[in-house]
């Protein structure tokens, strides 16, 4: 019975242990990393979407569902590259602003968490360029100024890496398009400028010289509009120079390169008929008609072009060539592409109208045109009162204000601790005064026996008084409430429940207050004025102690957002005291904690010759000033500065330190160059 017994128990437990195995394995993909992107596999993916959706919107968006479908989960940036296609495609489709700007607002949750990663700081910045477009095509104009202010700050301004110059390009790209609605065409040269010098970072291909002579058009278009001819002919020849320099490849290339040869020669004769060369301006209109009047070309700026030709037949008294172009016109499958241009071809009729004795008729085209033109600036008058200007100054104003709220707030931290500390002060001052009174009495009293003796206590007092109280504030305030910590926690690493991590850090608790305990009775037992005593030495692996101290002293450094970076080697043993050079380590990082500013690295290395090894510290902070060089080392309250963040400093730490090293047969020094970092070094014999 108990063999059976023994054998159903077996089984049992081999059952078990399959199931569990089975659980391990099958939970390896839910616990899988989430953060990772599949760039490798969506890029060909996202290719073939874009060339769908030229031509089928909705035909791409279930391709992208397809292949979505086929990966094991989404990480974040393949998340945000569909949620684009649903902006893309509402967009598209019905102008659905609503949900188009839903499915932004996704793009940017889901980046939010890692927005210091730099890839994804690019996308979060067009993101917000994005929602900037789609709250503008509302009339929201405000709340798009602040998403575009939201893009600016959001990744450096002088990365010059590619990504962030295309952005630069679509970012003062839509300020120049603003500026022009509004008027402002002196302005929005300067942002078309702009956008041109972010563009030529990655000047690369024809694409994005095609892109080059646009914005040379564009600078070109604005001048023209503020009256400034000169340079409004000089970027429309820079943006022919910039067509002519392409060599088109393929036919779709070659008409792109025609169709803006055309646009540009339009603008042009617009040039020279505002100069009143009517010949050449004529020749340029009829240059740009024959181009882009074709099929599948130009064709909505063939008809503005005709416009401008038929307003200089009307102003040259070229009336039956008038007639003839307006027919054309009227004629035209495509009509006239801006509201602008419509309301120009209105007051062309009425023109010609009133130029063949219409007069009635002129008179209907004028009311006409003055109530649509009255009807696009009411439609306009948000646009035209909103200045992203004074927005973007207002942001960044209240952005300041912000961080003036937080700077005030870690003052009035300071100014608490700097009222402790003067408390404090004014306690050891009264112990001072209260023990200097005690030790008069004493020397008085002791004159009484023996004058030779007071002599020499009153010295004794003068050279050592600081040092004695200091022992003594050291014994009374900090031995105790040490004791106290390594106790409880001692008692709570015997807790049962906790954590690997907790019990780590209650060791490191628990060493560090040691460490404190031994210092404090170190200081009490030592006698400044004489040698230091012989103390027990052991062959120690070095590089082990380093990693200790630095792992040790990680989460000070973490409390000023600074890092400790060790450079790890092989083993290397030295002959020393362990807990005497691990004081040395102790207290040279924590100096270069304490006189370094936050988001500095410190760096801890060693390297080793034939006799002995050499340990760096190396910080990133004030440095040592000249006259503080020569009394870095004394026992000297001349040499003491606070920390970069007001930590107090008692000028024991390098004396000690020094005592220690020589103690252990070797040396220390340091190296700095202020205000640029100081790097101090000490040396020990190897083992033999």
């Amino acid at each position: 019975m108990n063999n059976a017994l023994n054998k159903t128990i077996g089984l049992t437990c081999r059952i078990s242990a399959c199931i569990l195995l089975l659980l391990l394995v099958c939970s390896c993909g839910f616990f899988a990393d989430k953060n990772i992107n599949h760039a490798a596999v969506l890029k060909p993916v996202n290719a073939r979407a874009n060339e769908i959706f030229n031509t089928d919107p909705e035909k791409a968006l279930a391709y992208i569902e397809t292949e979505y479908r086929l990966l094991p989960y989404a990480g974040p940036q393949d998340l945000y590259f569909k949620y684009d296609y649903y902006r893309k495609y509402y967009l598209a489709k019905n102008h659905n602003y609503t949900k188009a700007l839903a499915y932004v607002d996704s793009m940017l949750l889901v980046l939010q968490p890692r927005a210091t990663e730099k890839a994804n700081s690019l996308l979060l910045a067009e993101a917000h360029l994005d929602r900037g477009d789609i709250l503008f095509a509302q009339g929201k104009f405000n709340a798009a100024y602040l998403d575009y202010y939201e893009a600016k700050t959001t990744i450096p301004p002088n990365d010059p890496h590619c990504d962030n110059a295309v952005f630069q390009f679509d970012f003062y790209t839509r300020l120049a398009n603003i500026s022009y609605g509004q008027g402002r065409f002196l302005d929005a040269a300067d942002f078309n400028k702009r956008a041109l010098n972010a563009l030529l970072v990655c000047y690369t291909d024809s694409a994005t010289l095609y892109s080059v002579q646009g914005i040379f058009d564009n600078v070109g278009i604005c001048y023209y509009k503020s009256g400034r001819l000169d340079s409004a002919e000089f970027y429309f020849h820079k943006a022919l120079k910039a067509i002519s320099s392409v060599h088109p490849k393929t036919p779709q290339q070659k008409m792109n390169a025609d169709v803006a040869r055309g646009v540009v020669l339009g603008n042009l004769g617009s040039v020279n008929f505002a100069r009143g060369d009517i010949k050449l301006a004529e020749q340029r209109f009829e240059a740009d008609i024959s181009i882009n009047s074709k099929p599948g070309y130009a064709t909505g700026d063939a008809l503005v072009t005709q416009v401008k030709l038929a307003e200089l037949y009307v102003k040259t008294n070229q009336l039956p060539k008038a007639a003839q172009v307006l027919q054309q016109i009227k004629a035209a499958k495509d009509s006239l592409p801006e509201v602008i241009d419509k309301l120009q071809l209105i007051m062309l009729q009425a023109s010609y109208a009133n130029a063949t004795g219409q007069p009635k008729q002129a008179y209907h085209l004028l009311q006409l045109y003055i109530a649509q033109k009255n009807a696009l600036k009411l439609a306009n008058i948000n646009l035209m009162a909103s200045d992203f200007s004074k927005e973007f100054e207002l942001l960044r104003r209240q952005f300041d204000l912000q961080d003036l709220k937080k700077q005030n707030q870690l003052k009035s931290l300071y100014l608490f601790v700097a009222i402790i500390t003067c408390l404090m002060a004014a306690t050891i001052l009264y112990l001072t005064f209260k023990s200097s009174r005690q030790a008069r009495a004493n020397a008085k009293q002791s004159a009484l026996h023996n004058r030779q003796l007071e002599i020499t206590l009153d010295a004794l007092e003068i050279s050592n008084h600081e040092h004695a109280h200091l022992m003594r504030v050291v014994a009374h305030d900090l031995k105790n409430p040490i004791s106290a910590i390594y106790g409880i926690s001692s008692l709570m690493t015997e807790d049962e429940g906790r954590t690997t991590e907790d019990i780590e850090m209650l060791e490191l608790i628990k060493a560090a207050s040691k460490n404190l305990d031994t210092l404090i009775y170190d200081l009490l037992a030592a006698k400044i004025n004489k040698s230091v005593e012989v103390t027990k030495k052991a062959n120690v692996d070095l590089s082990d102690l380093l990693k200790e101290s630095v792992a040790l002293l990680q989460y000070r450094a973490g409390e000023k957002k600074q890092k400790i970076l060790f450079e790890e080697g092989n083993s290397c043993l030295v002959h020393i005291n362990r807990d005497r050079v691990w004081r040395v380590l102790n207290n040279l990082i924590v100096n270069a904690v304490k006189f370094s500013p936050a988001n500095t690295t410190i760096h801890v290395k060693w390297e080793r010759d034939e006799n002995e090894v050499r340990i760096g510290i190396t910080d990133e902070g004030i440095g040592i000033p000249e006259e503080l060089k020569s009394k870095i080392f004394q026992l000297s309250t001349d040499a003491k500065r606070q920390g970069t963040s007001g930590e107090e400093a008692f000028g024991l730490g390098l004396y000690i330190s020094k005592q220690i090293i020589e103690e252990q047969g070797g040396k220390i020094w340091f190296e700095s160059n202020a205000p640029k970092g100081t790097t101090f070094y000490f040396s020990l014999p190897l083992a033999q």
